[in-house]
């Protein structure tokens, strides 16, 4: 079953760029969470007199879980960003191609153009 949802999350992520960018929102959040309770943990060890590597390993876990959660986040919105530029790119190219296709040289340069202009949006 477990692999049944994961399978779902990942077709869901492939064809929908809105819920590639939701679910990297949603990781970056939850591994907030994680390495919060990491924190709180190793905070309330050093309070209860665990010894200091008890302490130091859970704020390691707890940089961890942030760090990789940040990283894992912004790295799947930006591709979601980028999957819905492409799919923008080819909605237009199919247009420009339906009414300019006795024109060839107009239809290179719009293409150009666009592209020129969407990679500086995704650079942003």
């Amino acid at each position: 079953m477990n692999i049944v949802i994961k399978a779902i999350i990942v077709a869901l992520a492939a064809v929908f760029p809105k819920f590639k960018k939701g679910y990297g929102m949603f990781l970056i959040i939850l591994m907030s969470f994680i390495s919060m309770f990491f924190f709180i943990g190793a905070a309330l060890d050093q309070s209860a007199g665990q010894p200091d590597w008890v302490v130091r390993n859970m704020r390691l876990f707890g940089v961890g879980a942030l760090v990789i959660g940040w990283i894992l986040g912004i790295a799947l919105m930006r591709q979601a960003a980028k999957h819905e530029a492409m799919i923008r790119f080819l909605v237009i190219l199919n247009d420009e191609a339906v009414m300019d296709a006795q024109n060839w040289d107009v239809f290179l340069g719009k293409i150009i153009n666009y592209q020129v202009r969407n990679l500086a949006v995704c650079v942003h």
